[in-house]
């Protein structure tokens, strides 16, 4: 939790919004100007994405309504909190009933999730991540034959 606490600190509102939405821009300006280098790690229209930009190699997530950018690490983090809060939840619990909150790096803002959601959301993200580990053992033995 302590990477993910590190986005709880903003207090000039507005423009801290924008600085960590300045990925997100760049993206979508860089997508005007030329076709965008990025890694499609996930995509499924029904659940969401998860690409990764070759430049910067930031991941950003589309779940729904929500987008949001992450380092590395804090994708790791991110994924390791969803895990704890889906193993948390009693098994007999409504899987459509919107009932776990789920903290965000906005200091204010939650995810309100059902147990359906959340275990596509994580899913989504595991999937995800074992395709970033395939491109890194690729990458590995690529550098290895060289």
């Amino acid at each position: 939790m302590s990477a993910l606490c590190q986005f709880s600190d903003y207090e000039n509102g507005f423009s801290d919004i924008e600085n960590i939405c300045g990925f997100c821009n760049a993206l979508l300006l860089h997508q005007t100007k030329c076709m965008c280098h990025y890694q499609t790690l996930f995509h499924d229209d029904s659940i969401g994405y998860v690409v990764r930009c070759t430049e910067c190699e930031k991941l950003q997530i589309g779940y729904g309504n929500l987008m949001v950018t992450y380092t590395q690490e804090d994708f790791d983090s991110f994924r390791w909190w969803l895990k704890k809060i889906k193993e948390e939840q009693h098994p007999s619990q409504n899987p459509t009933l919107r009932c776990i909150v789920i903290p965000t790096p906005c200091d204010g803002m939650k995810l309100l999730l059902s147990m359906k959601e959340l275990k596509d959301f994580y899913n989504m993200l595991e999937q995800a991540d074992s395709e970033l580990q395939s491109l890194e053992l690729m990458r590995l033995f690529t550098n290895e034959n060289k």
